[in-house]
C-alpha cells in the first residue's frame, strides 16, 4: 500500500502532511508516486503518522536473500523493487 490511500482516509492533504514530517509537498508528490525512497526517519514520521508500519507503506515486493534480479545479487536485506 502506498501512502495516499491512506493519508486521504486521514484527511490530509499532502501540504498538511508533508509539514507535520517537516519535508516538502514535492517529497510527498515523489514518495506517494514511488519515485522517492524517503529516509528511515522520514519514513517512520509518515508511518505513525498514518497509523501503520514503515513495512506496510514502502515494502512491494520481497525478495529472499540470495536470490539474483537481473544478474545482480540482492544485499542481506530485503529490498524494494
Amino acid at each position: 500500500m502506498t501512502s495516499k490511500p491512506l493519508r486521504l482516509q486521514k484527511g490530509l492533504t499532502q501540504q498538511e502532511l508533508a509539514k507535520m514530517v517537516g519535508i516538502s509537498v514535492s517529497a510527498v508528490s515523489k514518495i506517494e508516486n514511488g519515485h522517492f525512497v524517503p529516509s528511515l526517519r522520514v519514513a517512520m514520521k509518515i508511518a505513525r503518522i498514518l497509523g501503520t508500519s514503515v513495512e506496510k507503506l514502502f515494502c512491494r515486493v520481497r525478495i529472499p536473500v540470495g536470490k539474483k534480479i537481473k544478474g545482480q545479487s540482492v544485499p542481506l536485506v530485503w529490498r524494494r523493487m
